[in-house]
């Protein structure tokens, strides 16, 4: 029969405390994990007359987890370099350039009048 052997219980109280506080920082920090219901619409957000509609956050909170979740899956790892707010036509856009993995630059626009400022 073979023995086994004891952990050092501080580490092992460690290692389960960090995943807890990963979770906990990207829940807090906007991630895709705290969007919820939201839903995209629109176009692809290559301009302001196809901006990718944000539909369903009902904070700022879940909208910006919602736009960050939509530049992961469409690019993969982005870095965001400016970001800027468009009015237009009584409707609130939030215009995103980012430099995605492969270092290509690309300019996002979403349509946030939904959740702005709420």
């Amino acid at each position: 029969m073979a023995l086994l052997k004891p952990l050092h219980a501080p580490l092992y109280s460690n290692i389960l405390k960090t995943p807890g506080l990963l979770v906990f920082f990207l829940i807090m920090n906007g991630s895709p994990l705290s969007a919820g219901p939201v839903q995209f619409a629109g176009g692809d957000g290559h301009s302001i007359g196809s901006a990718v509609v944000i539909q369903g956050a009902k904070h700022e909170k879940d909208g910006i987890a919602a736009e960050h979740r939509y530049l992961s899956q469409n690019f993969g790892s982005w870095f965001l370099k400016q970001q800027m707010l468009v009015n237009q036509k009584d409707r609130v856009y939030d215009r995103m350039e980012i430099t995605d993995q492969t270092g290509k630059q690309h300019t996002v626009f979403f349509d946030i009048t939904d959740f702005f400022s709420k």
